[in-house]
């Protein structure tokens, strides 16, 4: 079976290395549970600013702090014994480089390509790359995510995650 799989927050623990980052950076201390909704938007923050706030970590030393969520490497290895696991990403394209070095050394081997589709630069939905690839199953931590590739005929499997509200 070929398996579309999320990064952030499905894999990597992307959102406690950005809170350390923007805490640090801005004298705050903002928590998870201060994040309102995805993509994680901080309360009185415009899409605008989330975007500049990420591009802006993306630059920075803490997305070396991203550690694999746990269990994940285990449960990826299981996977590519019988199935073809592909990430795909929201991600945008100019962090390519550095998520193809993420994977490579948490999960070396084990996927068959990453694929970004951030709407900012690709214009791609997740469910209409997994409808390009052939996927079958989608894991994904947005519900948003997962509704939209259940339309598209693929099936899904929500990891539990605290829930944004």
């Amino acid at each position: 079976m070929k398996i579309g799989i999320d990064l952030d927050e499905t894999l990597a623990d992307s959102i406690n290395a950005f809170l350390r980052y923007f805490n640090e950076t801005y004298k705050t201390q903002l928590t998870r549970a201060q994040l309102i909704t995805y993509p994680h938007i901080i309360q009185n923050s415009t899409i605008q600013d989330m975007i500049k706030h990420f591009e802006d970590f993306d630059k920075s030393p803490y997305t070396q702090l991203i550690k694999p969520l746990p269990g994940t490497q285990e449960i990826i290895f299981q996977l590519t014994k019988d199935h073809e696991l592909y990430i795909i990403t929201a991600r945008p394209n100019k962090m390519a480089n550095p998520t193809k070095q993420w994977i490579a050394t948490h999960f070396p081997d084990q996927f068959q390509d990453i694929v970004h589709t951030s709407l900012l630069d690709t214009g791609k939905t997740k469910s209409k790359v997994g409808k390009e690839l052939g996927i079958e199953m989608i894991i994904d931590d947005s519900i948003t995510n997962v509704e939209d590739c259940a339309k598209e005929g693929i099936n899904n499997l929500q990891p539990k995650v605290k829930k944004l509200k």
